[in-house]
Parts: structure tokens; sequence; C-alpha cells
């Protein structure tokens, strides 16, 4: 659970989507990114915090091949695009369930 991922909200992909619609950005990449590394094992707890704090989590061997570190640099998306990630982690996943949650309950 020490392999890291860049989390994005969802709701600032749309932003940074929304963004290059207006934007000439034909010849350039950009990262969509907060610039924050964050490992899998602290993404279970925060999802535990928010679904149910006495969750316990279940380990299983390292997949094969599996990238161990992902972390993006987003300056590119900044320049570019006049964009920066607003949606702290904690915040996204609250959202996220929030949504989800509802969409079950109906």
């Amino acid at each position: 659970g020490e392999q890291t991922r860049d989390f994005v909200y969802v709701g600032d992909v749309v932003r940074a989507n929304l963004a290059a619609i207006h934007h000439d950005i034909s010849d350039c990449a950009v990262n969509i990114s907060t610039t924050v590394e964050t490992s899998v094992n602290a993404l279970f707890k925060y999802l535990a915090e928010i679904i149910n704090p006495g969750m316990k989590s279940i380990f299983a061997p390292p997949r094969q091949g599996e990238q161990q570190r992902s972390v993006l640099d987003n300056a590119s998306a900044r320049k570019q695009l006049d964009w920066e990630p607003v949606t702290p982690l904690t915040e996204g996943l609250k959202k996220t369930f929030e949504y989800f949650k509802t969409l079950l309950e109906s």
C-alpha cells in the first residue's frame, strides 16, 4: 500500500477541460495533477474515515509490474490554461462519496 498516485478531484479535471476549450494548446501537452504524492494506504485511511472509521485494510501481494510511484508536474497547465487544482483530496473524497451515496439511496 505504499505505492503512490497523484489523485485529482473530477471537478478539477472538468475545470481543466473547460479551460482547454478556451486556450490554444494544440501544440503542447499538459498534466492535470495536484503535484501531491499520496500512498494507497493514506487513501484507504481517508476513505475509511469518511465511510466507516472501524474498517480494516486487507493487503495482497504486490501486482507484478505495478508502478510504485506516480506524481506529475502541473506547471504547464498552470501556465497554458491558467488552471490549478483547488479541491483537497479529503474534500474531493467526501464529495464523491456523498454523490454515490445519494445515487444508491434514490
